[in-house]
């Protein structure tokens, strides 16, 4: 593993108020235009939801998908 990276991250939104959520979506630039950043690319991602806006009660598991890079 690169010394500058890490193992797992965290993005955390916050909304003013709940919504349904259709549909998500993960970008990355392109294998062909940037050949060196596939291995950036996500992998694995779960969407968790939360009531309170602390996100401090109990997760909602709202998914687990996976980026296939190149397709």
């Amino acid at each position: 593993m690169e010394p500058d990276r890490g193992e797992y991250a965290t993005l955390s939104v916050s909304l003013s108020r709940a919504i349904k959520i259709d549909s998500i979506i993960v970008e990355h630039p392109s294998i062909l235009s940037f050949p060196n950043t596939k291995d950036s690319a996500i992998r694995h991602f779960r969407l968790i939801g939360f009531i309170d806006k602390e996100a401090t009660g109990n997760p909602w598991p709202l998914g687990e998908f996976e980026y296939k890079a190149g397709t």
